[in-house]
């Protein structure tokens, strides 16, 4: 009990609310953008945001190294604390003058980043914005851990509606570049923002740099692992189909965003808690095996639900938006995606706490790597975009299926009892909805996602008695 009031305090229910509001307004932005634009203006602020989204991997993974070494650090080793920080900061620095320099050498070559007459010339928007968000989540991840909770919210808050001004006075070409204008003046506001909010001195350090990347660059492998598999797409897309089909597919992309985001702040919040409690010596091989079983078993039918009441919605949606009828299965797939590779969090929580990095970052490298080759032999005879996506689904297959036998290996756990957070009957199922929805089958979908849940009644049980505790609790 004392566990789930600390994971979920006031503050954090609260910060979960303004982060739906948050993603609420995200959404509305992103379907109002796709109304304005079109599929074909839309594809070109889909190239653009592809090139934002492999930028912000260049941080090297400080982000999350910071986040992983300040936790932790035992409290009052506040010497520690400021050189770790510090050299977060001067490493940001170093990466963003590398950045500059090749920006600049991009430009003078005339590099063109996608079929569009004078590309080029948006390096500059991207690197800034790169930067600028490189500062930026090393500032939310030291109030993720101070439990500064209100300065994160209010600067995605001013992010998330201030983009909208916009849109009433711009169309076309010249609406996307001034979203990504505007989105350069908002960000560079939010950071000197936060940059009054932390108060402390910054300064030149680089005594940490060499452990923080030693920690980062594995936890930014397996990030980028994840989000490659969907980047990867995204770029095969722009390479083989035409800009309406990168369209119709960062249409997609962005209403399955929208939809996972209130999941992904749970996990954000609750994220430091988990490692915490898989930290060596807190649980014995019993029960790490049932932590591990029980806590999969709860999010993968928390998904679920997200997925198939959104599932549900479509109709809703596409009714209001016609012309990305097309997209409707593909988006299907994408969602179901979600409840996969969800299923690993605590999984993967299990390998940071105890120092198994580069391991994990093997497996989800291989996992990438099947899914590239799939995505490939696609793309070259020709398959509809579809098919792509459904390689994401075979990539995270692989990854959760590899991550379960190495954890029941490496820590001597029956794999059999392992297996029932995620059995081969629940992946049977879930393939069985990829199935349907190549059939377009749409109400065989939702019959299947409710089959799911049958099979899990038990974790659905559970979780509906911990989420009343919890609101109850709150209440009171």
């Amino acid at each position: 009990m004392s566990n789930t009031k600390t994971i979920f305090g006031k503050n954090e229910i609260v910060f979960t609310f303004f982060r739906y509001l948050t993603y609420g307004i995200q959404t509305t932005r992103g379907l109002i953008l796709a109304y304005f634009l079109g599929p074909y203006f839309l594809g070109i602020y889909g190239y653009l945001m592809l090139y934002q989204q492999y930028l912000s991997y260049t941080n090297l993974g400080l982000n999350y190294s910071v986040n992983s070494e300040l936790s932790l650090l035992k409290n009052g080793d506040s010497d520690e604390r400021m050189k770790i920080i510090n050299s977060s900061f001067s490493g940001v620095l170093i990466i963003s003058m590398v950045l500059c320099l090749v920006a600049i050498l991009f430009y003078f070559l005339r590099v063109q980043l996608f079929p569009f007459r004078d590309s080029h010339k948006y390096i500059f928007v991207i690197l800034i914005l790169t930067i600028l968000t490189h500062f930026q989540q090393i500032f939310i991840n030291i109030f993720r851990i101070d439990k500064k909770l209100k300065p994160i919210i209010v600067g995605e808050l001013i992010l998330s509606s201030g983009l909208l001004i916009v849109v009433p006075f711009f169309k076309g070409i010249d609406l996307v570049n001034a979203v990504f204008y505007v989105w350069v003046l908002i960000l560079f506001g939010v950071v000197c923002l936060y940059r009054i909010v932390y108060g402390k001195k910054i300064a030149w350090e680089t005594t940490k740099f060499k452990i923080l990347l030693k920690s980062g660059i594995p936890l930014l492998v397996y990030a980028f692992s994840y989000y490659l598999m969907g980047l990867m797409v995204r770029t095969l897309i722009g390479a083989f189909y035409s800009v309406e089909i990168m369209g119709y597919f960062s249409f997609a992309n962005n209403i399955t965003t929208a939809v996972m985001l209130g999941l992904d702040t749970i996990t954000w919040i609750i994220f430091p808690s988990v490692i915490a409690k898989l930290a060596i010596g807190n649980l014995d091989n019993d029960e790490l095996c049932d932590y591990l079983v029980s806590f999969t078993n709860n999010l993968f039918v928390l998904v679920t639900v997200i997925v198939g009441f959104s599932i549900a919605s479509l109709p809703i949606l596409l009714f209001f938006l016609p012309k990305y009828k097309p997209v409707e299965f593909s988006l299907i797939v994408l969602l179901v995606n979600q409840i996969i590779f969800n299923s690993g969090f605590v999984f993967v929580s299990l390998c940071i706490a105890r120092k198994m990095h580069k391991e994990m970052a093997v497996i989800s490298l291989l996992a990438v790597g099947i899914s590239a080759i799939i995505s490939i032999f696609f793309c070259f005879y020709g398959f509809s975009y579809i098919w792509l996506v459904i390689s994401n689904i075979i990539g995270s297959l692989c990854f959760i299926n590899g991550l379960i036998y190495y954890v029941s290996k490496k820590f001597a756990l029956q794999q059999a009892t392992l297996r029932k957070s995620l059995s081969w009957y629940i992946q049977l199922i879930l393939c069985s909805i990829i199935l349907a929805t190549l059939l377009k089958a749409y109400w065989l979908v939702l019959l299947l996602l409710g089959i799911t849940l049958i099979f899990k009644f038990k974790s659905v049980k559970d979780l509906y008695v911990q989420l009343a505790k919890v609101l109850s609790n709150n209440v009171r």
